[in-house]
């Protein structure tokens, strides 16, 4: 696919999934073309040609499936932290911040802020292990990925709760913390969320 720019200074092209852009030189445009007006910038560059500059454009693959790995690991924390709320008494499409919807769950949303640090942080100590992947010519990710970035989540989350309650168990920090976010407006007092600190364990 190629497409000329606004300037019609050179074409803009995608192959292989990269973008290149090329940059015709032009013609010497005098500065003095229109001496009651200020110069541009495309004038002012234009007085020194260049020849053509090839300019690559990508943002690394991995990267790209490690960001592919937290949407994936926001879609679990969502479903973790909705338990979590429906066994503490609380409704997940009443929620605070994120806007009241029809269907949303926004209590989910809200809450699930607090836990998203450790889904991060469980992409990367799992990039840093094993290579992550996606399915070729696609940004899904691989079974194996999957397994892996859910199995570090899981863990993290695991040892949070055995760190901060003395009881090993995927529940016990979700539940804990949504417990305590509802006292806090049963008895009206300020809620101070869990604040995950990456230092506290690898």
């Amino acid at each position: 696919m190629e497409d000329v720019s606004r300037l019609d200074d050179g074409v803009v092209a995608i192959r292989g999934g990269r973008i290149h852009i090329y940059l015709e030189a032009g013609s010497v445009v005098p500065v003095d073309v229109a001496p009651n007006d200020p110069a541009n910038n495309e004038q002012v560059m234009r007085e020194k040609p260049v020849s053509t500059i090839p300019k690559t454009i990508k943002t690394p693959k991995q990267t790209q499936t490690n960001d592919t790995g937290n949407h994936f690991l926001y879609a679990v924390l969502y479903g973790v932290v909705t338990k979590a709320i429906v066994t503490t008494g609380l409704d997940p499409f009443y929620g605070l911040v994120h806007a009241l919807k029809s269907g949303r769950l926004s209590l989910t949303y809200d809450l699930s802020e607090v836990f998203k640090p450790l889904a991060i942080h469980a992409v990367i100590q799992a990039s840093r292990k094993a290579r992550l992947r996606t399915l070729r010519g696609s940004r899904m990710l691989t079974p194996k990925t999957i397994e892996v970035i859910t199995s570090h989540l899981y863990g993290r989350i695991s040892r949070e709760g055995e760190r901060l309650y003395n009881r090993k168990s995927l529940w016990i920090l979700p539940i804990r913390e949504i417990a305590k976010f509802k006292d806090s407006i049963l008895k009206r007092f300020k809620y101070e969320a869990y604040t995950y600190d990456p230092a506290s364990g690898s």
